[in-house]
C-alpha cells in the first residue's frame, strides 16, 4: 500500500501564526483527494480546491458524506473531477444511501 498524508485548508488565510491558508503535510505535485462532510452548491469546496491546484497539487477525487444535489456535483463533473458521496438527498429532503 501506499502512504497517505493529510491537510486541511482553511477558509482564507490566519492573521496570526504561520498565516498558512493549507495546513498539514500537503507538497507540491501531490495527487490528493478532497474530504468534505456536504455538498450543495460546491461554494466552499471548491475554495478548498482551488486552494490545492493553485498550491501545485492535483485533485484526483472529491468524496462527501452528503450530497445535497444543488449544483456542487454537476461543477465536480464539468471540471473532471470524480465525485463520490455515501448518501445523497432530493429537494423534498428525501435521504438515500448511495450504492
Amino acid at each position: 500500500g501506499k502512504t497517505s498524508t493529510g491537510f486541511f485548508v482553511r477558509p482564507e488565510s490566519k492573521e496570526h501564526g504561520v498565516g498558512k491558508q493549507i495546513e498539514g503535510n500537503l507538497k507540491p505535485g501531490m495527487r490528493v483527494a478532497v474530504f468534505d462532510d456536504t455538498v450543495s452548491t460546491g461554494g466552499s469546496l471548491f475554495k478548498a480546491i482551488d486552494a490545492v491546484q493553485e498550491f501545485g497539487c492535483t485533485v484526483v477525487t472529491v468524496m462527501a458524506v452528503l450530497d445535497r444535489h444543488q449544483g456542487g456535483g454537476d461543477e465536480l463533473e464539468r471540471r473532471g473531477i470524480p465525485f463520490f458521496k455515501l448518501w445523497e438527498s432530493t429537494s423534498q429532503g428525501k435521504i438515500t444511501v448511495v450504492v
